[in-house]
């Protein structure tokens, strides 16, 4: 026959655990809620429909590549304008840097 402090001591283990189950449940649906929150701006942006091809992907990802390509170039100026960076720095990113 156990012992009460053997019982209350597996209950004390089971609720830890229990514990720790929902604790990790309540991160996950926390996670879930965070992406459907995405998919619905990014739905509600135009990035992504119902019925959207493979070319539209690309196209858009494309442009976004670009986009930032562009702000990237115009950063590497004005850091250079400034003297903020050296020529050699400048030089390793001047292929992003002709994009523009």
């Amino acid at each position: 026959m156990e012992s009460p402090i053997t019982k209350l001591r597996a209950t004390e283990k089971m609720l830890e655990e229990t514990r720790n189950e929902l604790a990790r449940t309540r991160e996950e649906l926390h996670n879930a809620k965070k992406r459907i929150e995405e998919v619905t701006a990014n739905r509600r942006s135009g990035y992504v429909g119902k019925n959207i091809t493979l070319p539209d992907y690309v196209l858009k990802e494309a442009q976004i590549i670009t986009e930032i390509q562009e702000l990237l170039a115009d950063e590497i100026k004005a850091q250079l304008s400034k003297g903020a960076c050296t020529r050699e720095v400048a030089q390793l990113v001047e292929s992003l840097a002709k994009l523009k």
